[in-house]
């Protein structure tokens, strides 16, 4: 049985790629300064984002990814050189923005599975505000089907993330038809949580709700 390394260094202990590290030829680094040696022409054979990245960078200067946390990184590079995919509920989300960014889209599709396989009350409007703002995630319809369904239970929840849902995911949600409550005092109590979070610039934008052609009981 094999034993995912925990973490990049250690795959070059031992196994298919036992000592590689002195034939690398390439430095990734993360914005708080951490470094990672990698091959180029294994990251871009794997993500064609590097291999974009690779063929006009030649420098040995160290290339830094943006906007990756560093423990993140490491997971995709233990990914692109393992195949194994660590995933929990705390960096599935990262890994999926991560995975769309440099273009892995394998990783992307595990991440989605991930996370559908693991959605609950609690991380579903999370999940939802993620995948709102990358569109080929998928795993945006899942999600907001997840909400329409569960909408009573996540309201009930003191951290199911309604307070800080953008304006247009909340709005949408409310005015379907399809939406999952008990009767109208559901919406109103969703609309007050929300408002009363930032009452001073949301209280405006509440009164733009059209809860009156949804045919749901009140």
């Amino acid at each position: 049985m094999n034993i995912p390394a925990k973490s990049f260094a250690q795959i070059f202990n031992s196994g298919f790629w036992e000592g590689q590290q002195l034939l690398t030829d390439g430095t990734l680094q993360t914005d708080d300064g951490t470094t990672f040696r990698i091959h180029r022409v294994v990251l871009s054979q794997r993500s064609r984002y590097f291999r974009a990245l690779f063929s006009f960078n030649l420098t040995q200067e160290p290339i830094v990814i943006k906007n990756t946390d560093h423990e993140i990184l490491e997971s995709i590079l233990l990914y692109i050189y393992t195949g194994d995919a660590i995933l929990d509920e705390k960096n599935a989300l990262d890994l999926m923005i991560a995975s769309d960014y440099l273009l892995l889209d394998d990783l992307l599709e595990n991440c989605r599975s991930f996370a559908i396989q693991n959605m609950t009350c609690t991380n579903c409007l999370s999940s939802l505000s993620v995948a709102w703002q990358i569109e080929k995630l998928a795993i945006r319809d899942d999600c907001y089907r997840y909400a329409l369904v569960h909408f009573e239970d996540i309201l009930k929840t003191t951290d199911g993330g309604l307070e800080e849902l953008p304006f247009e995911i909340l709005k949408k949600l409310l005015e379907s038809k399809s939406l999952n409550v008990i009767s109208e005092r559901s919406v109103w109590k969703a609309i007050v949580k929300w408002t009363e979070t930032d009452s001073s610039s949301r209280l405006p934008r509440a009164s733009t709700f059209n809860l009156l052609q949804t045919g749901r009981r009140s």
